[in-house]
């Protein structure tokens, strides 16, 4: 698999049967230091692909892609190529079951949008699940599931405010 320090997709990543419902993983990093020291971090690129994959076996599921997005913000969804391309695929083919992130955040730190995926794939059939098992498509996951947007977004906040400095550091 090539790492273009942006976005990367590949084919046929598990596939332990034939029968077996077909997922696509989607996994991002923020920073590119992330992706030079990969294997470091628990939230590096290998480290949520193994995660991912480990939760596909879990679950019975065929990983028949994975999507990339190495150096990018979780702010907002139109930067990250990769994400783009997955939700084309799930639109286009309608073939896959499910879609696994290592958690809610690699997905987006934008509470609107993750909104938004949300019901796209309720529309397409597709289930979102989350290594970490902090997705679940129960009225009460889904209620965690906001909750968890609106902290991620936060957070997002804390992160810029924090590299930008505040009024207090001034």
């Amino acid at each position: 698999m090539s790492t273009d320090q942006t976005s990367t997709t590949t084919n046929t990543i598990n596939q332990p049967g034939k029968s077996s419902p077909k997922a696509v993983c989607y996994i991002r990093v923020a920073c590119l230091n992330q992706v030079q020291r990969d294997g470091e971090e628990d939230s590096g690129i290998a480290a949520q692909r193994q995660a991912c994959q480990k939760l596909a076996e879990q679950l019975g599921l065929s990983i028949v892609d994975e999507y990339i997005d190495a150096g990018k913000s979780g702010v907002s969804m139109k930067q990250r190529k990769a994400l783009q391309e997955m939700l084309a695929r799930i639109k286009e083919q309608h073939d896959v079951s499910h879609v696994i992130v290592y958690e809610l955040s690699r997905l987006t730190r934008n509470s609107i949008e993750a909104a938004l995926l949300l019901k796209r794939f309720q529309e397409a059939g597709v289930e979102l699940v989350a290594a970490t098992g902090s997705i679940s498509s129960t009225p009460e996951g889904q209620m965690i599931q906001g909750l968890m947007s609106i902290i991620d977004q936060f957070v997002q906040y804390d992160e810029e405010v924090d590299e930008e400095g505040t009024l207090e550091s001034h």
